[in-house]
Formats: structure tokens, sequence, C-alpha cells
């Protein structure tokens, strides 16, 4: 369950938000435009990504601060990039076929047909 926060920016007032939810017993909050200063007169994204990017880093708790918005996969082995090499030593086995070679795949002597 989460709490919503809508304290302007600035004095502490958001941490302070946050807190109050958290004693409430909110599992978390939802931080709306309205912790932006000046937002509704001027949504500049640039600014607007800062802003969440500081306060967000602010608020995290001490077991969330590993936390990243591109939070990073820990697995065992390296699945992805398995997964890219397998493809990589497909492709240069030539198993896909040679490419463009500049040759005609079509064994026209012994039937071959392109109908397309």
């Amino acid at each position: 369950i989460l709490g919503s926060v809508r304290a302007t920016a600035g004095g502490g007032r958001i941490g302070s938000a946050v807190n109050s939810c958290k004693e409430a017993g909110f599992n978390g909050v939802v931080l709306r435009c309205d912790c932006i200063p000046g937002y509704r007169m001027n949504p500049d994204l640039e600014f607007v990504g800062g802003f969440w990017g500081a306060a967000i880093g602010d608020l995290k708790s001490a077991k969330s601060k590993s936390f990243n918005f591109r939070s990073k996969v820990s697995l065992e082995r390296d699945i992805p990039m398995e997964w890219f090499n397998y493809q990589k030593n497909v492709m240069e086995s030539g198993a896909l076929g040679g490419g463009d070679s500049g040759e005609n795949p079509l064994d026209t002597e012994n039937g071959d047909f392109k109908g397309f």
C-alpha cells in the first residue's frame, strides 16, 4: 500500500511527509508533480529529471541505496552475454548462409527456381 506525497520540495518537507507515511504504515510513497517547485508553470524536462534524481536519491533507505534507475541484473551466469556470443558464433560460422558473396545460390541446371 502506497501513500501520496504532495509536499513542495525544500526545508525537508518531502522527507517529513515520507516519514509520516512510513509511520502510518505505508510500504512506500508516490511523489506527485506538486513536489517540484514551479512545475505547473514551467515543466522543463531536464530540470524535472534532475529534481527527481536528487529527490529519490536523498529519500532512499539504506537498504535500497544499491538500487539504480538502470538497475543491473545480478545473475550467476551472464545470460545476455552468452546469448550474444552464441548469435555471433552462429553468424561467423556461416550456418545462416554466406551472405551476399556475389555468387548465384540457385543451381538452375539441377532445377532450382526463383519464382518471385
